[in-house]
């Protein structure tokens, strides 16, 4: 005779559906990782993210050959030895083989224990970090850029903290004070402020706190 039976998989098929949905609005693509092959199961996402076409078989050799020289001490298989996890958070710079452009990876994986160490799994997910690690440039760079003003700036500038204490001044404004550097910071505004202009400079203070608006205090 013969005996069929039959399992209803909606749910899970259902399950599979809303990952894969939710993996292509959020631009993060899983992988699953064979160190004894050398071989990746990948979602259409990671492919997506590595530029990758969906004819080509995904390998840690192909993935490393397209990662950035100066990165590859991050990469799993090179951490794989020395690292209990070898797919801890890293970002890494990658050549897209679709496209040719520079971008910026981040990854994050862990390893799943198995009945032996040979059955061990290595899953994690990889996404596009190219635009914040733009912006993290520009801001370097405008913090570089701001840095050599308020040093060669032939007026007071300084800097102070929450509490109104000076964590940051410039030449000039130690040239107009009379004071060292030394001198000045861990100082208080109100310190320096004539004791007649402290309440209306408190006030000041108070409403740049609370709406931002700018103040003009008198030293």
């Amino acid at each position: 005779g013969v005996f069929v039976e039959g399992v209803d998989v909606t749910e899970h098929i259902l399950t599979e559906e809303r990952l894969r949905m939710a993996q292509q609005a959020g631009g993060i693509g899983s992988f699953e990782w064979f160190p004894a092959t050398g071989k990746l199961a990948v979602s259409p996402e990671y492919r997506r993210v590595w530029g990758l076409p969906d004819e080509v078989e995904v390998s840690e050799a192909l993935l490393v050959s397209l990662v950035d020289p100066r990165d590859r001490a991050r990469v799993g298989p090179e951490r794989l030895a020395a690292d209990r996890n070898p797919l801890a958070y890293t970002e890494y710079r990658i050549t897209r083989p679709d496209t040719g452009e520079v971008r910026w990876l981040a990854r994050q994986g862990e390893v799943i224990e198995g009945a032996t160490p040979a059955r061990r799994r290595y899953v994690g997910v990889a996404y596009d970090i190219t635009a914040r690690k733009h912006i993290e440039q520009q801001l370097r760079t405008s913090q570089d850029r701001l840095a050599a003003i308020f040093g060669q700036a032939s007026v007071g500038l300084s800097e102070l903290s929450l509490e109104g204490r000076y964590t940051r001044v410039n030449g000039a404004l130690c040239q107009m004070l009379g004071r060292s550097e030394q001198a000045l910071l861990g100082l208080h505004m109100e310190d320096l402020i004539h004791p007649d202009d402290l309440e209306e400079n408190r006030a000041q203070v108070g409403r740049l706190r609370a709406a931002g608006i700018p103040l003009s205090l008198g030293e």
